[in-house]
């Protein structure tokens, strides 16, 4: 189960990132005259903003990834950390955050 998580969790991010800048790309090569400097910005923004949310939600996926391998930290250990993640979730949830502010 953890490492399906994972593998979803990696594939979801590469995949999020890659359709975020797709968009942007297309924007860029549709949008040529009227409002076409807006909309790059637009497309950049978009593009800088998915990215960002992906990798946000990769690192926390990580994150539980290992605090949940009961081979390398124990069990109290472990929920020790992802509950102390929870209590302080600036570092984790701050480029999910920013990126999905950006993103839309």
């Amino acid at each position: 189960m953890r490492d399906a998580a994972w593998t979803g969790a990696t594939v979801n991010a590469v995949g999020f990132t890659i359709a975020t800048i797709a968009v942007g790309i297309a924007v860029c090569y549709l949008i040529r005259a009227r409002g076409a400097a807006a909309a790059n910005v637009g497309a950049v923004l978009t593009a800088v903003g998915g990215a960002t949310f992906a990798a946000g939600v990769f690192a926390h996926h990580a994150l539980a990834w290992y605090a949940t391998e009961t081979d390398a930290i124990s069990t109290e250990a472990g929920a020790s950390l992802l509950s102390f993640v929870e209590d302080n979730p600036g570092h984790v949830a701050g480029p999910q955050i920013a990126g999905f502010v950006l993103f839309n």
